[in-house]
């Protein structure tokens, strides 16, 4: 009979990093075409990349709310609401002044479901062998399927029932030798 131990996640510690490698296009009838990732939207609480492509400007200039420029690249990070116009001025090669209105969505970040070794499921345990919690990888997974997040755990705590010492906090996203060893003393079907 293989031991099985029941895995709960209780606390992650995030670093917030969007992903830059994917491009969708606002759809647009205007002479200027404006990329974004994830199928047109845009979510709070990160920074977003934002791609602007004027055929030939002779001078252009851009704006809305959260709008910066790192790196001579576009980047917005949303506030309020659930939409969000984005301004471009340009002259073009014709020598021509045209004004473009852009209507971006925005949405919330997805709530999170922590995995361990690519397991987990909503409001149930994660049964495991011992052996496969060695150097267990913890990830996240987010509803949202529309955008790739490109989250990096930093740390996380583990919860241990009826012992002397709760909580052990542990850097990184794998479980480290110190949690792994007190996790093997553990009796098969305990719960963490």
């Amino acid at each position: 009979m293989k031991s099985i131990i029941n895995v709960i996640f209780l606390l992650f510690t995030l670093s917030f990093y969007g992903q830059n490698d994917t491009i969708s296009d606002v759809k647009t009838t205007n002479i200027s075409e404006v990329f974004i990732e994830s199928n047109y939207t845009i979510y709070r609480g990160i920074k977003n990349r934002i791609f602007i492509n004027v055929p030939n400007p002779e001078t252009l200039t851009a704006s809305s709310q959260g709008l910066f420029i790192e790196d001579n690249k576009y980047f917005i990070s949303p506030g309020v609401g659930n939409e969000q116009d984005l301004f471009l001025s340009f002259k073009s090669d014709e020598g021509k002044i045209i004004n473009e209105n852009h209507i971006l969505k925005i949405k919330n970040i997805p709530i999170a479901l922590g995995l361990i070794n690519g397991y987990n499921c909503s409001k149930c345990l994660v049964e495991m062998k011992k052996s496969e919690l060695k150097d267990a990888i913890v990830s996240l997974k987010f509803d949202d399927v529309s955008k790739d997040f490109n989250f990096k755990v930093n740390g996380f705590s583990i919860l241990f029932s009826n012992q002397k010492i709760k909580w052990l906090d542990i850097k990184g996203d794998r479980i480290n030798e110190e949690a792994f060893e007190k996790i093997n003393k553990l009796e098969v079907g305990s719960k963490f």
